[in-house]
């Protein structure tokens, strides 16, 4: 029986990944990955892996991501990485759909006070390494599967 869970949180240069072992009930690694090493690890793991958890900010219904006193410009720049983000998101599904590895898609948790908060994260996962919020965001999708 695949046991291997994996949280997924997109991004354009290094994705949050985490993998959680269902009967061990643990975390067998949380990181970073550019999208070569991601695939990498997929391929590795296909065989263990029950189900993929991807975050997708792309199934909100609207993605304003301005501030008040925020210049164009600025504004302008926080839409395209957003969209750009949400781009890789799609291209990872296409990846899980052509490895036919099963996945399920999810809105973005909020409020999530993992993923501002480390110590919050380690009292409630147990996990002890380095973490960052896209790491955190990973580890949350699939904690406790």
């Amino acid at each position: 029986m695949k046991q291997l869970y994996i949280g997924i949180d997109p991004d354009v240069t290094k994705s949050g990944v985490a993998a959680w072992e269902k009967d061990l009930r643990r975390f067998r690694m949380i990181e970073t990955m550019c999208l070569g090493d991601l695939i990498g690890y997929m391929e590795d793991h296909k065989h263990e892996i029950a189900l993929v958890v991807v975050e997708a900010g792309f199934l909100n219904k609207g993605n304003r991501h301005t501030f008040k006193g925020q210049s164009v410009a600025a504004a302008a720049k926080t839409g395209e990485n957003v969209g750009r983000n949400h781009q890789r998101g799609m291209d990872i599904v296409e990846i899980l759909e052509w490895m036919k590895i099963p996945y399920r898609l999810q809105k973005p948790i909020t409020p999530n006070k993992w993923k501002d908060d480390a110590a919050y994260f380690k009292t409630i996962t147990g996990w002890h390494g380095k973490t960052n919020p896209e790491k955190r965001d990973a580890a949350m999708l699939v904690f406790g599967l």
